[in-house]
């Protein structure tokens, strides 16, 4: 699917979902990149009887650079019944929110604007706060002290994000 189609196909599920479900965006150093915008969450947005507790009104960190596939995961958050989802285009940004946010589970990609997202790893590790990584690179590739972390590999599904996400509760 190319970036188009998916930009596409967000902007759909935003127009539907904001004629059913109030969105009042929140924006927190939006120049630096990070956008957290909570949302009422109606159970019947959730269409697997399997989802737990701890996924629902869940306050998610994605820390990604690309601005489609950051609206795209934070979409397929949502869908699984986050409360709050916290975008991170920096690296800087995402260890400030790593280091003191409530934050529920993350989903990293390794490569962010030309540096690596370990160090929120680190900093969501010492916090015992479950995350993944989302990347296109191995898991050989990635750094030996995380290599046992979950891996989410691009291109995904819906259905490949769902079990992950899952899979950290």
């Amino acid at each position: 699917m190319t970036q188009a189609l998916i930009l596409f196909h967000c902007l759909i599920r935003i127009t539907l979902r904001m004629t059913s479900t109030p969105i009042t965006p929140y924006f927190l150093d939006s120049a630096a990149g990070a956008v957290l915008t909570p949302r009422m969450l109606h159970r019947t947005d959730l269409d697997s009887a399997g989802d737990s507790l701890a996924i629902c009104n869940a306050i998610v960190l994605i820390v990604e650079d690309d601005g489609v596939v950051a609206m795209m995961i934070e979409e397929l958050a949502r869908d699984l019944g986050a409360g709050q989802v916290l975008v991170c285009r920096r690296p800087d940004d995402a260890l400030r929110a790593a280091l003191h946010d409530p934050i529920t589970y993350a989903i990293l990609d390794v490569a962010v604007w030309g540096a690596s997202s370990y160090e929120v790893a680190d900093s969501l590790a010492r916090r015992n706060i479950p995350f993944l990584f989302s990347t296109g690179m191995r898991r050989e590739d990635i750094d030996a002290r995380h290599r046992q972390r979950p891996l989410l590999e691009k291109p995904f599904t819906e259905q490949q994000f769902r079990l992950a996400v899952q899979a950290l509760s």
